[in-house]
C-alpha cells in the first residue's frame, strides 16, 4: 500500500516562495536603514516655517553602538519581566498610557490647523453649518480625495458642535490611535499565535514607547483615522483564517471590506493596505481552497473604489458642483522624481498646482505635462547613474532616517488656541526638542535593528500571515520611493514594523536565556567533575 503524499502542492510552494522573497527584501531594506541610522540622522528644522527644512547630520558610530547595546540591555529584561503577566492586562495598561499621553499632548499644544489641514477642516466646519462655500473651491478640484476626511469631520462636528474650535478632532485622533493600536495587537496575536504571547506584550510596550503617533494626534488630517480603519481591516482579514462558523466568517469578510473602503476614503494612500490584502489573499488561494476568500477580495476592491466615489457623488449632489478626477497620479510621480529645494522628491507646487492651471483644470490635459516631466527626469537619471544613486539615496534618508517623522515640527509651525501651549508643549517644541529627538533617534535605531532580526527569522518559514504587515511596509517604501516624499508619510509604516521588532526582541531574549542556561549547566558540570576528582 502506497503511503499518502503529504508534500505541499505547487501552489503552496509558490505562496511560500513569494512570502519568503518579500521577507528577504524587507530584511535587506531594514538592514540598510539600520546601518544608515547608526551613521547619520536626518533633522527636521524650522529655519523657514511653515516650509519643511531637511538637513543631514553625521552621528558617532561608537556612541550609537554603545547606546544600542544599552537599549537592548534595558528592553530585554523588560520582556522577561512581562512574561508572568496576562496579555490582556499588559495591553490594557499600555493602551491606557497611550490614551493618557495623547490627551495630555493635545491639551498642552492647543494647535490650530494650518495649510491643507486647515482647508479640509474649515470646509467640514462650514458644511456642518450648511455653508457649501468652502468645499466648492479649486483645492477640492485638485484634491477630491480629501472629501472622505471632510465628511468624517462634518459628521463629528454636526454631532458635537464646537463653535469653530476644532480641538475635538484632535481628541478624536487620540481615540482612533488607541483603537488602531488595539486592532494591531489583535493582528499580532493572530499572526504569531498563542505560543508567542510575549510578542504581543512586547508589541504593546513598543507602541507605548513609540511617540510619533502620539505627537501626530494634533494633526487634524486623515492619517490617524485611516490607520484605525486599515488596522481593523487587517484584523478582520486575519480572522478569516480561523475555523469559525460560516456566519462569523461572512461577518469578518464584510467588515474587512467595509473598513478598508472607509480607510481609502479617509486617506487615499490606504490603497497600499488594499494591495497587501489582495496579494496575500491571492497567494492564499494558491495553497488552499476557500470559497469565501475570493468574495472577500472582490468586496475589498469594490468598497475601496466605490465608497470614495459615493462620498464624492453625495457632495456633488448636495453642492451642485462637479469635483472631477483631480490631479492625476502621474503628477505626483513627476514630483517624486524631481530634485525639490526641500529634499529630493519632496513637495514642489509646479506639478500639482501650476500645471493644474496650465492645463485649464483638466485632469486629462495634465497627464501629458506630467509624462513629459517624468521622461525628462528618467533621461537625467539615465545620463548620470551616479546622480540617480545620490538622488534616491538622499530621498530615502530624508524620509526614513528622520526619527520624529515631523511629529514635533507639526506642533512647532502651527498657531495656538487660547493662550498658547502649556508647559509640556512649550518644552517639547523649544528647549526639550533636542532631548526628545535624541530619544526618538535611539529608539529608531533599536526598532530597525530588532525588526531586521525578526524579518530574518521568518524568511525560511515563508508563512503568509507573517508577510501581511511586511507587505504593507514594502508597499509604502516602494510607493514613496517613486512618488512624493515626506518623513511624516513613513510614520504609519514604521508603526507597522513594531510587531517585527517585538519578535526580534523575543528571539534575542530567548537566545540569551538559552546561552545563560548552557553556561550555568557547564559551570555545574565543571564543579561536579572537580568534586569527583577531589574525592
Amino acid at each position: 500500500m502506497q503511503a499518502p503524499d503529504n508534500s505541499p502542492s505547487v501552489g503552496a510552494r509558490i505562496a511560500r516562495l513569494c512570502a519568503s522573497a518579500a521577507l528577504l527584501l524587507l530584511a535587506v531594506i531594514l538592514l540598510s536603514l539600520s546601518v544608515l541610522s547608526l551613521f547619520a540622522t536626518t533633522d527636521m528644522h524650522i529655519d523657514n516655517p511653515p516650509r519643511e527644512g531637511v538637513r543631514y547630520l553625521s552621528d558617532s558610530l561608537p556612541l550609537n553602538l554603545a547606546a544600542l547595546l544599552l537599549s537592548l540591555g534595558l528592553l530585554l529584561p523588560l520582556g522577561r519581566l512581562l512574561r508572568p503577566f496576562p496579555t490582556k492586562g499588559v495591553c490594557a495598561v499600555c493602551l491606557s498610557v497611550v490614551a493618557l499621553l495623547g490627551v495630555i499632548w493635545v491639551h498642552t499644544v492647543q494647535g490650530v490647523p494650518m495649510q491643507d489641514s486647515a482647508i479640509v477642516t474649515r470646509a467640514a466646519y462650514h458644511l456642518s453649518l450648511g455653508d457649501f462655500s468652502q468645499v466648492t473651491t479649486d483645492y477640492f478640484l485638485r484634491c477630491p480625495y480629501q472629501l472622505g476626511y471632510v465628511l468624517f469631520c462634518e459628521i463629528l462636528l454636526r454631532i458635537f458642535p464646537t463653535g469653530g474650535n476644532l480641538m475635538l478632532l484632535q481628541y478624536v485622533n487620540v481615540l482612533c490611535l488607541v483603537a488602531a493600536d488595539a486592532a494591531l495587537l489583535h493582528c499580532v496575536r493572530l499572526t504569531y499565535g498563542r505560543g508567542r504571547e510575549n510578542v504581543t506584550k512586547l508589541s504593546a510596550l513598543l507602541l507605548t514607547l513609540f511617540l510619533p503617533p502620539i505627537l501626530f494626534c494634533t494633526f487634524t488630517y486623515g492619517v490617524i483615522p485611516a490607520l484605525l480603519f486599515s488596522a481593523l481591516s487587517m484584523w478582520q482579514f486575519l480572522e478569516l483564517r480561523r475555523e469559525d462558523g460560516i456566519a462569523a466568517r461572512i461577518r469578518h469578510l464584510l467588515l474587512c471590506a467595509l473598513f478598508l473602503g472607509v480607510a481609502v476614503c479617509l486617506k487615499k494612500n490606504s490603497i497600499i493596505f488594499l494591495c497587501a490584502i489582495l496579494i496575500i489573499g491571492l497567494l492564499r488561494l494558491l495553497k488552499e481552497k476557500d470559497p469565501l476568500l475570493p468574495l472577500c477580495l472582490a468586496l475589498c476592491l469594490a468598497c475601496s473604489i466605490g465608497l470614495p466615489k459615493a462620498v464624492q457623488w453625495q457632495y456633488e449632489a448636495r453642492t451642485d458642483f462637479a469635483f472631477g478626477k483631480g490631479v492625476p497620479m502621474q503628477a505626483w510621480a513627476a514630483m517624486g522624481t524631481h530634485d525639490s529645494y526641500i529634499a529630493p522628491g519632496w513637495y514642489e507646487s509646479k506639478y500639482v498646482v501650476r500645471d493644474f492651471y496650465t492645463a485649464g483644470k483638466d485632469t486629462e490635459a495634465m497627464k501629458p505635462l506630467a509624462k513629459q516631466a517624468i521622461d525628462e527626469h528618467i533621461a537625467a537619471f539615465s545620463r548620470d547613474p551616479a546622480y540617480a544613486l545620490s538622488f534616491f539615496s538622499e530621498k530615502i534618508a530624508s524620509q526614513w532616517n528622520e526619527p520624529t517623522y515631523q511629529g514635533i515640527w507639526l506642533a512647532q509651525v502651527r498657531g495656538r488656541y487660547g493662550d498658547g501651549s502649556g508647559p509640556l508643549g512649550t518644552w517639547v517644541c523649544g528647549a526639550g526638542e533636542g532631548h526628545v529627538t535624541q530619544y526618538l533617534n535611539l529608539l529608531q535605531q533599536l526598532l530597525l535593528v530588532l525588526a531586521s532580526v525578526g524579518a530574518i527569522s521568518l524568511i525560511k518559514g515563508g508563512q503568509l500571515p507573517h508577510a501581511l504587515l511586511p507587505t504593507v511596509f514594502l508597499g509604502g517604501f516602494l510607493y514613496h520611493l517613486l512618488f512624493e516624499a515626506k518623513s511624516q508619510y513613513c510614520m504609519i509604516y514604521i508603526l507597522l514594523l513594531l510587531p517585527l521588532s517585538a519578535l526580534g526582541a523575543e528571539l534575542l531574549l530567548g537566545k540569551l536565556e538559552r546561552g545563560f542556561a548552557a553556561w550555568r549547566q557547564r559551570r555545574t558540570q565543571a564543579a561536579s567533575h572537580k568534586n569527583t576528582d577531589e574525592a
